[in-house]
This record gives C-alpha cells, sequence and structure tokens, in this order.
C-alpha cells in the first residue's frame, strides 16, 4: 500500500465515530491543502509566511462559518429558533 494511502487512512481513522462523512471528507482535504503547500515550498514555489498565515485563517474562519451554519440548518429542520 502506498505511503500517501496509508497516511490517509490514518487520518480517517483519527476521526470521531459520531463525525460525519462531510467532516471526514473536510479533514483530508485540509490535509491534502497542506501537503501541497508544503510540498510547494520544498520547491521553491512557496508564499511568504505573512500569506500562508492568512490563508489558513481563512480556511479556519471559513470552516467555523460552514459548521456554524450546518448547526443553523440542523435547529431549523428541528423547527428550533436559530436566529443569532
Amino acid at each position: 500500500m502506498s505511503e500517501a494511502k496509508q497516511e490517509l487512512i490514518r487520518l480517517i481513522r483519527k476521526q470521531p465515530t459520531d463525525g460525519t462523512s462531510e467532516d471526514v471528507v473536510r479533514e483530508l482535504l485540509f490535509h491534502i491543502e497542506i501537503m501541497q503547500a508544503l510540498a510547494e515550498a520544498d520547491y521553491e514555489n512557496g508564499i511568504p509566511h505573512e500569506e500562508m498565515m492568512r490563508q489558513i485563517q481563512e480556511w479556519f474562519d471559513q470552516a467555523q462559518g460552514q459548521s456554524q451554519q450546518e448547526a443553523r440548518n440542523v435547529g431549523s429542520q428541528a423547527g428550533i429558533d436559530t436566529a443569532d
């Protein structure tokens, strides 16, 4: 089995048992993006540290926003007022 496949399997196994498939996919995509960024940096195609930190913060903010929206959707479906 390839090293990449083993790493992805390891990441999947680390996920909480009550996590959704979307959670697993989000985690895998995040890992792949980090690995791609590291590979680019190894080939001197990297971006400045400040830019990487800005992008990472955007990813976290976006993921947090998606999680909050998912919670609102679930609450709405259950008939719960989820207004902020």
